[in-house]
């Protein structure tokens, strides 16, 4: 049998380059933004938990399934900013499925840090669905069905003043307006904002012309 010669020193590179990188392979596709590392801490924090917990493939086969589903290289292809699914919250949301079931197979409770998500959203805010609160790094949109302003402000700062636009046309009758704000910076707690009702011949009884400030905190999930 021929015998080869032991290799001392392995390049690690990839098939693909990350967009905008320099000329040669490397793993940026998959690691290095903010989205990428803080998925590769919490599948490195479940493998450790596996770990401690003395088990193997063997004796807890559905932990290990739910772990080797996570180490799929998919999952951090598409988040970061270099590639785009359009839909990269769902993925983010099954990626953080698997990794609570790494738990859950072994009787144990998810950390609460994997009900933060890690892909920043657009969070969908009317008076009939208000949103308490949205995570750092989230938008707002408050959706109404009458024009209007939208008066804002963060953590006490001088308030700022917005006309909402028409989106989506007339669906059943109805008109809809919508305003998004944010992101906001990352010391940002608390988000307070009322909407003007500017809807000719407005009774003014509607919840649109309720006068309070709705506040929405920005906080990571607990």
């Amino acid at each position: 049998m021929e015998q080869h010669r032991p290799l001392h020193e392995l390049f690690a590179g990839s098939w693909i380059d990350e967009a905008g990188s320099a000329p040669g392979v490397d793993l940026g596709t998959w690691i290095g933004e903010d989205e990428e590392n803080r998925a590769w801490e919490l599948l490195g924090r479940a493998r450790a938990f596996l770990k401690t917990e003395g088990v193997t493939p063997g004796s807890a086969p559905e932990a290990f399934e739910a772990l080797y589903i996570a180490e799929g290289s998919d999952w951090f292809w598409w988040l970061g900013s270099d590639q785009d699914s359009g839909r990269d919250a769902e993925f983010d949301d099954l990626f953080r499925t698997h990794l609570r079931n790494v738990y859950r197979a072994r009787g144990a409770t998810p950390p609460e840090e994997l009900d933060t998500h890690i892909v920043p959203r657009s969070m969908l805010w009317t008076h009939v669905a208000p949103v308490h609160r949205i995570q750092p790094g989230d938008r707002l949109s408050v959706r109404t069905h009458c024009p209007g302003l939208v008066e804002w402000s963060v953590d006490g700062e001088p308030a700022r003043s917005s006309a909402v636009t028409s989106v989506g046309g007339v669906m059943a009758g109805a008109s809809r307006y919508q305003l998004t704000l944010g992101p906001f910076p990352e010391s940002a707690a608390e988000l307070h904002f009322r909407f003007e009702c500017r809807h000719e011949g407005c009774p003014g009884t509607e919840l649109c012309c309720d006068p309070r400030f709705h506040t929405v905190r920005i906080a990571e999930a607990s």
